[in-house]
């Protein structure tokens, strides 16, 4: 088959393919707002021969689904991997930051937010605190009776001991426990139970009295 036949035929598929993707994209293919999707470049010259012409089509067509990949990440993965890429001099700003710890918080108790992501909260939480030095998170520094990390738990994640949604509680007791591990073992806080709604009230209780004692 003569090269220019060859081109005339497998070009427009190429085009058709790349097109394809930039409109689904476009019409909110799950990539955040603010973030612009960049399509494979044209190529500069013509492919030399069959074989130039289909490791041209392999790149592209890789190239074209990690953009796909990209685009069908959760919103709050990508806030979730925000928090994760801020500096320790970002982290060490109290006001300022598109994400903080509560946007996780929020994100961990959000039920149509995927599980895996509400999970990996947890994570990036506890890299915040050890890693990241995130200002919020801090035991060195105190807001009125209690340092700012035992502040954050008691407002921001005690409550939701008691929540609606089964996930968020299980997921706000692995949180406390991975920080504060099980609150000395204070009964109410030991006898927890996510299924069992007598003893929300009274770990979220504990969990506060605890908090303000040793925080």
């Amino acid at each position: 088959m003569n090269r220019s036949r060859l081109l005339r035929m497998v070009l427009p598929v190429l085009g058709v393919a790349m097109l394809g993707t930039f409109a689904w994209s476009v019409r909110g293919g799950g990539a955040a707002p603010d973030e612009t999707v960049q399509l494979p470049p044209a190529p500069a010259t013509l492919p030399k021969n069959l074989d130039d012409l289909r490791d041209r089509i392999g790149k592209t067509m890789e190239r074209v689904t990690a953009i796909v990949a990209e685009a069908q990440r959760h919103p709050s993965e990508l806030k979730i991997q925000q928090y994760m890429n801020y500096s320790l001099d970002d982290m060490q700003k109290t006001r300022g930051r598109d994400v903080t710890a509560e946007t996780l918080i929020e994100i961990l108790a959000d039920p149509d937010v995927p599980y895996q992501v509400r999970e990996s909260c947890i994570a990036a939480l506890v890299a915040g605190a050890r890693r990241l030095g995130d200002v919020d998170l801090s035991q060195d520094k105190k807001r009125g009776s209690m340092n700012y990390r035992a502040s954050f738990f008691y407002k921001e994640v005690a409550p939701l001991l008691r929540d609606d949604d089964q996930v968020t509680r299980k997921l706000a007791q692995r949180l406390l426990n991975e920080f504060y591990k099980s609150g000395g073992g204070d009964e109410d806080i030991t006898g927890y139970s996510v299924d069992d709604k007598s003893t929300w009230n009274k770990a979220m209780t504990a969990w506060k009295k605890w908090l303000q004692r040793n925080g």
